[in-house]
């Protein structure tokens, strides 16, 4: 049997589809992916931070 090649409503249906998929998919890494990066990256750069203060009130002492 030979295949009929996908209509236009088809090929549309499909896209909708896919187009709910990516937008769940976007709303998931805004809800939650985002947020805990900030804030590990805010931990991070406070880790950094306080790391800095401890090298320049050493060599401030060590003058």
């Amino acid at each position: 049997m030979e295949e009929k090649p996908a209509g236009p409503g088809v090929l549309e249906q499909a896209a909708r589809e896919v187009e709910a998929e990516v937008k769940r998919v976007l709303e998931f890494v805004e809800e939650r992916v985002v947020p805990r990066a900030r804030q590990d990256g805010e931990k991070v750069l406070r880790r950094i931070s306080e790391e800095l203060n401890r090298w320049a009130d050493h060599l401030h002492d060590s003058k």
